[in-house]
């Protein structure tokens, strides 16, 4: 029997069961990479804790390790991209509310709707959620994106209050700080027995930011935080106790930013220092861009047992000013960013480990760490290094070297400077301290003001001969050098590429020239500027293979060297 044209019917994806398209969903949603909360202010492999400690680091800065979160950016991100594909598809995942715990509400040129904003809110129904209120990037209004933006904040927030009650994390990104919510008065008397994360982030802070119709006796909002990364008018405004709703006995990383009192304002140092002081439970603490004057006599004295600690952008005084009134008990890691550093006898001389980065060329670098007492000092983009410094570090005097006790030295990103420097500073630091001819001299020796390991990143200058590189592995316990990054490439059996990033001398360099495995997670560097291909039989490879490859890397800024190898090849450069 024939069919006519007349009875054909051509499938469509509204034609698929929609017990098979939930089986779909699922596995889609199973395979999505969960939002992680903890990002902590001072990264673990930042810490050099422990024996391995000062190699985790070098790997870390070897290959940077790759976010685990999703991108919330995405126009693929689950479940929003399948949901606008017809409604069908959308009626299917609305009725699953696991789908929705993750809500990504836009505030941009193309904000998301206020109607699609509730209907997420209400499809996650009874579920834990997180709910992250940002800008695309290339949707961000090119002209007073204030004027909407607040209100676009605030009318979202209002959708958002009956659902805090079931928030686990609120992440705000907004362009200026004045597009904030005054957090005790927006959610005054809400419960949020969930919420353990939130971050209000910003590109600029006004300084004209709306202080006013702030109501008295606002409370009920006290939500159990673990991590706030917050505006310093949300913490610190005078009118009134604007921070009281912040849990001061389980919070555990806690960063404040951008502060100026106004004219006339009686809040000071004293007074901030009073609010953090009842918080003990903070573990990690950053200070981005605060300024506070000084009423209170000189005397005054706080302890704190935070043991990471991070100034970004502030000044000189702010941080002279909080060596001068706190003690921190313990000190693990001082981390300092793109600050002046003060010359103080005292500064940070009780952080057993030193961060500093992009330091300005003006700054007094020998004069700010002479007397740290710490074990491990770690210099990335500190402009105003050179040859000097290391023949400083190297030269005692009659109270001992700068940074007596250091130990461990890792260099990142500096300017060139002068190897032969650089093996006098350690001959002069080790050689009256360590007794090379004792063969267990690695565990035997006391190392501070001796060097025991020693990394050299990224500083521009080249390759290590084979004599200086002995010569280091000599008279250190660990040694790593590294110029720039290049690959080790090589092809399976199926002509599926795998990559393996390689520093100059291997992965992780050890004095016994063990460990030289390649790291095992692909990432794909766009300054390599060394390939190795290989074959599984040991043949070279086709230009067929490597156009490819070179055609994925045309980004960059100059053309790689090719070199063959067979596969699986030890490779010692």
């Amino acid at each position: 029997m024939r069919t006519t044209k007349s009875h054909l019917r051509k499938t469509s994806i509204i034609d698929l069961p929609p017990e098979l398209l939930v089986l779909i969903f699922k596995f889609v949603h199973d395979s999505t990479t969960p939002i992680q909360l903890e990002r902590d202010i001072i990264p673990t492999w930042m810490r050099m804790d422990g024996p391995e400690g000062f190699e985790q680091s070098v790997a870390a800065l070897v290959q940077p390790t790759i976010p685990k979160d999703p991108n919330l950016k995405s126009p693929t991100l689950f479940p929003y991209s399948l949901a606008a594909v017809c409604s069908f598809w959308r009626d299917v995942l609305c009725s699953h509310p696991e789908f929705w715990t993750l809500v990504v509400l836009f505030v941009d040129s193309k904000p998301t709707p206020l109607v699609d904003a509730s209907l997420f809110l209400e499809w996650s129904r009874k579920h834990q959620i997180d709910v992250f209120i940002t800008r695309r990037d290339k949707l961000r209004p090119a002209f007073y994106p204030d004027r909407h933006e607040k209100c676009q904040i605030n009318a979202i927030l209002h959708i958002l209050k009956p659902h805090l009650h079931r928030c686990r994390s609120l992440y705000v990104d907004a362009h200026l700080s004045s597009s904030f919510p005054i957090i005790h008065k927006t959610f005054s008397g809400i419960k949020a027995p969930h919420l353990e994360s939130m971050e209000l982030v910003c590109e600029a802070h006004p300084d004209d930011d709306d202080y006013s119709g702030l109501d008295d006796d606002l409370d009920g909002f006290e939500p159990e935080l673990t991590r706030l990364v917050i505006d310093g008018k949300n913490f610190c405004d005078p009118l009134e106790d604007s921070n009281h709703w912040i849990d001061k006995h389980g919070l555990n990383q806690l960063t404040i930013a951008q502060y100026t009192p106004r004219e006339r304002s009686s809040y000071d140092l004293y007074d901030f220092l009073s609010s953090l002081d009842c918080m003990a439970s903070l573990e990690q603490l950053k200070f981005e861009g605060l300024h506070f004057p000084i009423y209170r006599p000189d005397d005054l004295e706080f302890v704190f047992t935070t043991p990471f600690v991070h100034f970004e952008g502030v000044s000189q005084s702010f941080i002279a000013d909080i060596f001068k009134f706190v003690y921190f008990d313990p000190l693990s890691v001082l981390r300092i960013t793109r600050c002046p550093l003060p010359g103080l006898h005292n500064f940070g001389s009780m952080a057993e480990t030193l961060v500093l980065e992009d330091i300005s060329a003006s700054v007094d670098l020998l004069g700010a760490v002479t007397t740290w007492e710490g074990e491990n000092l770690w210099l990335d983009r500190c402009h105003s290094f050179s040859g000097m410094f290391l023949k400083a570090l190297g030269h005692q005097s009659h109270i001992g070297y700068p940074c007596n006790e250091m130990r461990r030295l890792l260099l990142y990103r500096l300017p060139k400077f002068s190897i032969s420097l650089l093996k006098k500073m350690i001959e002069e630091r080790n050689t009256p301290n360590v007794e090379y001819d004792d063969p267990d001299w690695k565990t035997a020796a006391y190392f501070g003001p001796a060097i025991s390991h020693l990394a050299v990143m990224q500083c521009g200058l080249g390759n290590l001969s084979a004599q200086d590189e002995s010569w280091f592995r000599a008279h250190l316990v660990e040694f790593y050098w590294s110029s720039y990054f290049f690959f080790f490439t090589y092809l399976s059996a199926t002509n599926n590429m795998k990559f393996s990033p390689l520093n100059e001398w291997g992965s992780s360099l050890r004095e016994d020239g063990a460990n030289r495995t390649p790291l095992e997670s692909p990432r794909q560097f766009p300054h390599a500027s060394l390939i190795f291909f290989g074959s599984k039989n040991g043949c070279t490879l086709t230009d067929h293979y490597i156009t490819p490859y070179l055609k994925y890397h045309r980004y960059s800024r100059r053309a790689p060297t090719i070199c063959y190898l067979p596969f699986w090849s030890e490779i010692y450069i």
